[in-house]
């Protein structure tokens, strides 16, 4: 009724004034305008699991999960609502259901790279400089997502990306080569799979580019090396026998950490795994999933540290998918505790073409890439769109 992109949910423990509970566990989930049921549903059914997670932290000795903070909540009391609000509820859903359904034909999303002269740790600037040079349009029916870059032994920047075509639902991972003149040789196709690739997180050791790329769709999480030529990516093992969205990696205080999201909830649970050695083994976390927050959870790039401070990256997409980036500094990583707050949110980049999201910011040295998203008229994913929507429709008759 009232327009909001999230609904909070709590765990608390009851005292005896009323509203003055102790809150024990608190998440953030996206509210489907459109879908009341689908809203609610997916709200209890994920917040269900939150009494085990306290048991547990609890267990663990630890003594604020046990007591909770106290809730001061400022928000109106609800009453029943009337005849009239209801109707007029039912009015709004009704017509968020005739747009959702024309902007799912109509309104498609087209991702870019860009490049920002600057360090990725300027980004914790109040005014930051957001003067990104963005890379020739994609061609159409594609886009490309998830830049993640490395200084070849040519001294050129390099990106690997996620190439992305709308006439086959999936991606690749690509490479290419930004030139000051913004002019591309063509991009080469490093690693292609029967299944969706997407997010190359790169990592260098020892003069080798590693990439662990996300593959969730294959049910694991790989490593690969980027061979000699530049020309193919080679797996060397697999880290995790589990699927993982925006699998992200970083050494910390001696030990290597993975953060990424899983289905159902992918944009808003975040689930933490550490090792001793970068191929494992993996362990998961004991709180897992440590957070639960569409503002703040799920990954969006390279985890860097300033002013021996630990950031991480993550998706805010409260108001839409990849609408910005929020800057989380870690204050807490051991495998039995984390938490993190926010700092500062960078984008969506305005005055440019591609103002309408941004997901990805990766540490390249002294540069930053970033992807940046318009909303376009795609023919290729409209018709998948529409034969999809058809074929539900059968379906829904047929039942």
């Amino acid at each position: 009724m009232d327009a909001q992109p999230v609904i909070g949910a709590v765990l608390q423990r009851l005292t005896e004034k009323l509203d003055a509970g102790r809150i024990l566990y608190k998440g953030w989930f996206n509210t489907v305008d459109h879908s009341l049921e689908e809203t609610v549903d997916t709200v209890l059914t994920h917040s269900a699991q939150w009494p085990a997670l306290v048991m547990r932290r609890i267990l663990q000795g630890d003594a604020v999960a046990a007591e909770g903070t106290l809730s001061t909540s400022k928000a109106p009391v609800r009453k029943y609502p009337t005849n009239t609000v209801v109707l007029r509820f039912l009015w709004k859903r009704m017509r968020n259901k005739m747009r959702f359904h024309r902007d799912s034909l109509n309104a498609h999303e087209e991702w870019n790279i860009g490049v920002l002269n600057q360090p990725i740790h300027h980004l914790l600037q109040t005014e930051p400089s957001l003067n990104v040079r963005w890379l020739p349009a994609p061609a159409q029916n594609s886009f490309r997502a998830d830049p993640f870059g490395f200084v070849g032994s040519d001294g050129q920047l390099h990106i690997l990306y996620e190439k992305f075509d709308h006439a086959t639902g999936k991606g690749e991972i690509a490479r290419l080569r930004p030139k000051r003149d913004n002019v591309l040789k063509r991009s080469r196709t490093v690693l292609e799979l029967p299944e969706h690739l997407s997010y190359p997180f790169v990592l260098e050791r020892d003069g080798e580019v590693l990439v662990i790329p996300e593959q969730a769709a294959r049910g694991r999480v790989d490593l690969y090396r980027l061979d000699a030529d530049m020309t193919a990516l080679e797996r060397i093992a697999t880290l995790l026998e589990e699927p993982l969205f925006d699998p992200t990696v970083l050494e910390w205080e001696g030990r290597w950490w993975m953060f990424g999201t899983k289905a159902p909830l992918t944009n808003v649970e975040l689930f933490i795994y550490h090792a001793p050695r970068l191929e494992g083994p993996w362990t998961p976390h004991t709180l897992n999933p440590v957070k639960a927050d569409i503002r703040s959870a799920r990954p969006g790039g390279t985890p860097f540290v300033h002013n021996g401070a630990l950031y991480r990256p993550a998706q805010d997409s409260s108001l839409t998918y990849g609408g910005r980036i929020a800057l989380n500094r870690v204050i807490a990583l051991d495998p039995e505790r984390f938490a993190e707050e926010t700092v500062r949110h960078i984008g969506p980049i305005g005055g440019t073409a591609y103002n309408k999201g941004l997901h990805t910011i990766a540490a390249v040295g002294d540069i930053t890439v970033l992807d940046g998203k318009r909303l376009l008229k795609v023919p290729a994913k409209a018709a998948r769109e529409q034969k999809a929507k058809l074929v539900r429709f059968r379906k829904r008759l047929q039942a």
